[in-house]
């Protein structure tokens, strides 16, 4: 079941639902909970029903105009009543069909969605044993009727999949521009939003890799081995193949960022997720200014410093923007690998 703090957090997002103050992505998130506990019972009916007494407590304060409470008089009743199933379901469950264990361990009940912010990692196990690491800034859906016949999953982001050999049902990984299919490999996919490609990677075994229906270019289904990477360029609709060192692109899992001959702006969209800082970059862009090198969790002022030798940068820290201007970085030799 979900941390007292996840309770507290799922109590007050209702409460601002209920008056109104939702931002339109946290009405969203709301009613997407909603419909969903409305298409199965809870696990556990005691908790059901206690946590439906502690709602008509709420809801007598509530319509009785005092406190905070006030504000709800003005909804009718069917409002009412439906927020009141959502809190019911929201705070018995606390999120239990909908929370991930953050040590790793098995999933006692599948989530529908799992986010990560900025300068945050996450580990989860699914049922069906397959480990799923998942880097900052990334957003995993698991569809509701995962393992039925087969295990389809949604990302945006990155993540390293690490899947269980299942010969009766594929594991699906989907993101907007391309999908993965699978029978029990381990692999790496990034398809972040803000990136012009889109990326798979393995490790071990073999995966299926195909373009989502929506994206420009022509259709392709191509079947990648150990060490060998698809690199998909959304705008273009094109692919290619290459050779790929899988350990090294997913050193992200034990706090390594790895960049492989990227540009500055390729490296600061990568630092911002690192350290949840907002980074403008400045100047030319100059193809030849690509660098290779590796960092762990040190400060953000130490690999600043560290580009600025390197790559010649200049750059200034504004509490927390990050200014870097690239002039100078034709004059400076990139690292090799």
């Amino acid at each position: 079941m979900g941390t007292t703090s996840d309770t507290a957090k799922a109590k007050a997002l209702l409460r601002r639902y209920l008056a109104g103050q939702c931002t339109a992505q946290e009405r969203t998130q709301v009613e997407k909970w909603y419909a969903a506990f409305e298409e199965g019972a809870l696990p556990d009916k005691e908790l059901e029903l206690a946590s439906i007494r502690e709602v008509e407590e709420k809801l007598k304060v509530a319509i009785s105009g005092d406190g905070e409470g006030a504000r709800l008089r003005i909804l009718p009743l069917q409002a009412l009543l439906k927020v009141a199933a959502v809190l019911a379901l929201v705070v018995t469950a606390a999120l239990t069909y909908y929370k991930y264990k953050p040590d790793g361990q098995a999933l006692q009940h599948l989530p529908t969605e799992i986010v990560t912010q900025n300068r945050e990692r996450k580990v989860l196990q699914l049922r069906d044993g397959s480990v799923v690491h998942l880097n900052s800034g990334s957003r995993l859906v698991i569809q509701p009727n995962f393992g039925k016949s087969s295990i389809e999953v949604f990302l945006t982001g990155e993540a390293f999949f690490d899947v269980v050999s299942d010969t009766e049902r594929p594991f699906i990984v989907k993101t907007p521009a391309i999908s993965t299919r699978v029978l029990g490999t381990s692999f790496n996919v990034q398809a972040y939003d803000n990136e012009s490609t889109a990326s798979v990677a393995v490790a071990e075994g073999k995966v299926s890799v195909a373009k989502e229906k929506q994206e420009s270019g022509n259709p392709f289904d191509e079947k990648l081995f150990p060490g060998r990477k698809l690199t998909f360029v959304k705008a273009e609709g094109m692919y290619e193949v290459s050779d790929a060192n899988v350990e090294q692109l997913s050193a992200w899992r034990h706090g390594l960022s790895y960049f492989d001959n990227e540009p500055i702006e390729a490296i600061a969209r990568k630092l911002e997720r690192k350290y949840d800082l907002e980074i403008s970059v400045t100047g030319d862009v100059k193809p030849e200014c690509r660098y290779t090198f590796w960092i762990s969790d040190e400060p953000i002022e130490k690999v600043l410093e560290i580009l600025s030798r390197v790559a010649g940068i200049t750059y200034t820290i504004q509490s927390n923007t990050i200014l870097i201007n690239t002039e100078a970085c034709s004059s400076i030799t990139p690292l090799g690998k």
